[in-house]
């Protein structure tokens, strides 16, 4: 999220994250209250490596959204076909 550079599988030298891993599931970023959660974080860190400018221009509001919950009140109701 802080665009830190994303280490390639056998390198020697040590990278250094800017965020943290707060709690098993959650990574916090640096300088926000905002905590992530670990699975998506790391989604978003493989489309950034390989699709290199994915993100470009967008600012963390403009991806960064809660989730909304939708209630599904019928759950067994049988569709109809559409003619």
């Amino acid at each position: 999220m802080n665009h830190d550079p994303i280490p390639t599988f056998g390198e020697e030298h040590q990278t250094i994250f800017s965020g943290y891993r707060s709690t098993r599931a959650f990574y916090k970023i640096k300088g926000s209250k905002v905590l992530i959660h670990a699975d998506v974080n790391g989604a978003f860190n493989i489309v950034r490596k390989h699709v290199k400018n994915a993100f470009e221009g967008l600012e963390k509001n403009q991806f960064l959204q809660a989730p909304q919950k939708i209630i599904i009140k019928n759950r067994h109701a049988k569709l109809k076909a559409s003619a």
